[in-house]
């Protein structure tokens, strides 16, 4: 590894911040479909509605975050790049208009607790894509990451319909945040072991 602080490095962090765009002009947009077609609305219940439109944010927003990464000097370290400026880049596009509005101090500490536990979910899950990635299982990688951000997702918007409280959905996504943060740090640790025994 040639260090943190390289050109490459610095252009996965900048696609990164990039990689948010995905929300707006990807994820929405589908979002906007399926919540404007009426035969869902028909069909389905709330709760199906929302799993569906998690599942729809969790897959869009993980294979953008896990572009930028090819681009780095080593995918893992790229990963956490990524993820760390794609969810840094959320942070500022959800809290700095009511702070620019109301002031540092008038939201709520859960806000910025919410935040915080967002950015570590973002470098964990694009963190394990990139180590999937390496060890040449990018697509369950993939594929698993996103169900998981789909369901804390869909956690997220049931809180929405009154069915969840948000102080156990920010409980919940701590608790899988931390799990996928530790899973992550166990399997680079284990790889890092597994060179110096052979």
């Amino acid at each position: 590894m040639k260090g943190i602080f390289t050109r490459r490095n610095l252009a996965v962090f900048v696609l990164g911040i990039f990689s948010f765009a995905s929300v707006i002009y990807v994820q929405i947009p589908i979002q906007s479909v399926i919540i404007n077609n009426p035969t869902l609305k028909l069909t389905l219940s709330t709760r199906a509605l929302i799993l569906i439109l998690a599942m729809v944010a969790g897959f869009v927003q993980e294979i953008f975050k896990a572009l930028p990464p090819f681009l780095g000097e080593e995918r893992v370290l790229g990963g956490i790049i990524s993820g760390l400026a794609f969810g840094i880049t959320e942070a500022s596009f959800l809290l700095l208009p009511a702070i620019w509005q109301y002031g540092i101090g008038a939201l709520p500490a859960i806000s910025y607790v919410e935040r915080l536990i967002a950015i570590v979910f973002h470098i964990a899950t694009t963190g394990l894509i990139m180590y999937g990635s390496k060890k040449k299982r990018f697509l369950i990688s993939y594929i698993v990451i996103s169900l998981i951000h789909g369901f804390v997702d869909t956690l997220a918007g049931l809180t929405q319909s009154n069915m969840f409280s948000v102080m156990g959905v920010e409980l919940a996504a701590g608790l899988v945040s931390v799990i996928l943060l530790g899973l992550f740090v166990y399997l680079i640790k284990k790889d890092k072991t597994q060179v110096q025994l052979s």
